[in-house]
């Protein structure tokens, strides 16, 4: 036997167990693809008009979420099976399971709309659209009955949570034209919590007090900084998985893909490392030498290494020059 033909084999074997494997998986992904479709579909024979009018509101948004979180499966699982074989990009399963996904979401959505309006069932005075009204108009509000109202999440201070915060009020009460500026207040302070709440509280409910709230708002959390930091320490704060769980993993996974995905729209990918050697460095700091660092810091310019190495040589020298002038002289 020529030499090396028992490694050739060896080669041969190790490809056809890496080709089996790979369509063992693109046959299992196929299947769960069909099984996430199927259940949607099931689900969708099920909300019936009937079904639908006696489901309270919590039911409705629970429905609403759990057709988002299909989505969501379906969307993961397409998505590896489309790098598996590159021929399903050219597939249709993507768009008809995006037609159910649709229907389905819309049916809980355009009932929780009835349901903050009850009149609307079966007043006699609903209005109906005419066949000449402009297109982009009647696509609008078909739109806007099959969507659930807006709500402003609650902001309590932690620097995370405001551009979150901010741009979902901005959208939904600030560039509102039919509120006063008393009433954009209102929700604003209705929106707030804790320490945000706190920074604004001595403001007095009048016209000019709602430019100024925004402004002490912004001015305390809209920091690119200490938001880019808190997104660090939450990735370094993530809780252990103690057994290999799904759900735990699972629950992992999908807090740290929000962490990164955040940090990837504040920063570039060498910023993020210097970010987290930076957050590793000072977690080392003393009290003292932590709250000497915080002093200083720019709020919305990210840090390079360049900034604990000057800061910690600065440091260094000082204390050292302390020593000496401490020490007694030996004359």
């Amino acid at each position: 036997m020529p030499k090396g033909s028992k490694s050739k084999k060896g080669t041969d074997v190790a490809s056809a167990d890496v080709t089996i494997n790979s369509s063992e998986s693109i046959s299992i992904n196929k299947r769960k693809c069909a099984s996430i479709k199927q259940q949607l579909i099931a689900l969708n024979k099920t909300l019936s008009a009937q079904r639908l009018r006696e489901l309270v509101e919590a039911e409705l948004f629970f429905h609403m979420e759990y057709v988002e979180s299909m989505h969501d499966s379906f969307d993961h699982v397409r998505s590896i099976l489309e790098e598996a074989d590159q021929r399903e990009l050219d597939g249709t399963g993507r768009a008809e399971f995006f037609d159910v996904y649709l229907e389905v979401k819309a049916k809980p959505s355009h009932e929780l709309n009835l349901h903050r309006k009850p009149n609307a069932r079966h007043s006699s005075t609903v209005r109906h659209f005419a066949l000449e009204e402009p297109q982009s108009t009647l696509f609008s509000s078909l739109r806007k009955s099959r969507l659930p109202e807006l709500k402003v999440p609650q902001f309590s201070g932690a620097y995370i949570e405001w551009p979150n915060f901010f741009a979902m009020f901005s959208s939904v009460i600030r560039k509102d034209l039919e509120l006063s500026k008393v009433e954009k207040l209102q929700h604003l302070r209705a929106s707030l919590q804790g320490a945000a709440l706190e920074t604004i509280w001595s403001l007095e409910p009048v016209e000019e007090n709602y430019d100024k709230a925004i402004y002490l708002l912004k001015n305390r959390f809209d920091s690119k900084l200490l938001v880019f930091q808190a997104h660090i320490k939450a990735i370094f704060g993530l809780n252990t998985v103690d057994k290999s769980s799904g759900s735990g993993l699972r629950e992992l996974s999908d807090k740290f893909n929000s962490h990164l995905r955040a940090l990837n729209t504040l920063a570039t990918p060498e910023q993020i490392s210097d970010g987290i050697l930076i957050h590793l460095v000072t977690r080392k700091f003393d009290e003292k030498t932590q709250e000497k660092w915080e002093e200083d810091l720019p709020t919305q310019t990210l840090l390079t290494l360049n900034s604990p190495t000057l800061f910690l040589e600065k440091r260094c020298r000082i204390r050292e020059s302390a020593t000496v002038t401490q020490t007694p002289s030996n004359q």
